[in-house]
């Protein structure tokens, strides 16, 4: 199944918290990655109708998990997120989802290949 630009891909859709990123803050703090976590920002990163990532909730989120990273701006989210997947056990996060997912989701989707493209073509 190809990514389909403009339309989000996933037929399960994350926790009903407004998109301020929250999973974000799951992603780059977590001592392990998950796929729950992975498998969201997917999900949101493939609706263009989605709003950019809320920075300074973001970096508030961030502070409260004792980040040691630099505050993220506008500039480099993109880039931390990318370091962050890059670090990612995908095949252990690709089980850890697919018991949520609904019959008709493709888990191969969840790959770090997709969410750098998505991070790549996301506006702002």
């Amino acid at each position: 199944m190809a990514l389909q630009p403009g339309r989000p891909i996933l037929p399960l859709t994350p926790c009903s918290q407004p998109p301020t990123w929250r999973k974000p803050p799951s992603v780059l703090q977590r001592p392990h990655t998950k796929g729950r976590d992975l498998y969201d920002l997917l999900w949101y990163l493939s609706d263009p109708d989605w709003p950019s990532p809320n920075l300074t909730l973001l970096n508030n989120a961030l502070r409260q998990t004792d980040w040691r990273g630099r505050p993220v701006l506008e500039d480099t989210w993109r880039g931390v997120v990318r370091t962050r997947l890059a670090a990612a056990a995908w095949g252990q996060a690709v089980a850890d989802v697919r018991p949520f997912l609904e019959p008709s989701a493709d888990p191969a989707l969840l790959t770090r290949k997709n969410l750098e493209r998505l991070l790549a073509t996301r506006r702002a």
